[in-house]
């Protein structure tokens, strides 16, 4: 596989322009510039977790005695959890106290979820370490920008607009979230069948 198509097949699975609605939702509420800062931030310890999944990944989920699949449903239930308090905000866990991202949901597992730490763990074989690393940050940079730069629309929409902007992140974050149980767990079921 050669560079050009990790980078895209990486970029696809990033899906900045699929996640604008969802980290909107999450993020914007606060001012613009704190929103870029957690944006930020948070972007920035994605690109860690995915670095440390590039170098370390297999070994890591083999010392923990943890299998890929298990990861993407514990992914994909927390993920839910969380679509379920931007949907309905009243019935969130967060009993009304502003709590501000911080790793879960944006870093893990929204950018640097099962399915990207999976192509990162797979595609660091593919070619020299060092090319894929410089592949990896280029990309996650270009989906950064596309993100980062996505909270100008806090600036230009009303509140009720935000928040269906939010409600419709949470809905979009409950599809993924289920697909993401049932596709993991269909295949824990036929590697244990």
């Amino acid at each position: 596989m050669n560079a050009f198509s990790i980078a895209l097949t990486l970029f696809i699975i990033l899906n900045p322009i699929g996640n604008i609605p969802i980290f909107l939702g999450l993020v914007g509420h606060y001012e613009l510039q704190k929103q870029r800062w957690v944006l930020m931030r948070e972007l920035f310890f994605a690109l860690i977790i995915l670095y440390i999944f590039a170098l370390f990944g297999k070994p890591l989920l083999n010392a923990l005695h943890l299998d890929d699949n298990a990861l993407g449903v514990g992914g994909g239930i927390l993920l839910f959890l969380i679509s379920l308090g931007l949907i309905f905000p009243k019935y969130s866990t967060t009993d009304g106290e502003d709590h501000e991202p911080f790793i879960v949901p944006i870093a893990l597992p929204l950018t640097a979820g099962p399915g990207s730490i999976a192509a990162v763990m797979l595609y660091s074989h593919e070619v020299n370490l060092f090319e894929f690393l410089l592949i990896l940050t280029l990309t996650w940079a270009a989906a950064s920008i596309i993100l980062v730069g996505s909270t100008w629309l806090t600036k230009i929409i009303n509140e009720k607009v935000l928040l269906g902007i939010k409600r419709l992140g949470g809905f979009l974050l409950s599809l993924i979230a289920v697909d993401m149980i049932v596709r993991y767990l269909m295949k824990l079921i036929k590697l244990h069948s």
